[in-house]
């Protein structure tokens, strides 16, 4: 054999090689980070803090993608009036869907603008809401019906009721 000929083999090798170590690293390390990387817990709610200073509450899913999914989602929002303590604030827990846009109850996320998320514990006072809220929407109350008040004055293109006549009466006889 001639020199020539062993020298382009031994290249072919050699690059064979370290292109198969480089796969193993890759492998390796995409391994390692998506066993380390957090778990979204399916069986509970996460809240989602978002860049705009928002939080929402939700199911999140494709986590690792470049847009994960919210559902089933919720917001709590402030029900203070001016001049009230901070203490004394009210919230309230509202359920996506009801707003005057009418949007579907599913928010796809642009993974840039999610700050951090975390799983919900069953017992947080969130969660209790969500399922409190859920619970009213699966039995509704039927309505209270309220007596209204009659109105005053009759309307204006309304005729009033005709009066009966009174009825003539009796003759008495001596």
């Amino acid at each position: 054999m001639d020199i020539s000929q062993k020298r382009p083999e031994k290249i072919v090798m050699g690059v064979i090689v370290v292109v198969l170590v480089a796969l193993l690293i890759f492998i390796g390390v995409s391994a390692w980070r998506l066993r380390n990387m957090p778990r979204v817990d399916p069986n509970t709610y996460q809240v989602v803090f978002l860049s705009n200073n928002l939080q929402y509450f939700g199911h999140l899913q494709n986590i690792g993608t470049r847009h994960p999914t919210l559902s089933d989602i919720y917001y709590v929002q402030s029900q203070n009036t001016q001049g009230q303590a901070p203490a004394d604030q009210k919230f309230v827990l509202i359920k996506l869907g009801n707003e005057m846009f009418g949007p579907e109850d599913v928010m796809y996320l642009s993974k840039d603008t999610i700050l951090f998320w975390q799983n919900l514990r069953p017992d947080s006072r969130i969660v209790k809401g969500i399922m409190q809220e859920k619970a009213q929407r699966a039995n509704p109350q039927p309505p209270v019906v309220q007596p209204s008040p009659l109105p005053l004055a009759p309307a204006a293109n309304v005729a009033p009721a005709p009066v009966p006549a009174a009825a003539p009466a009796p003759v008495k006889k001596p």
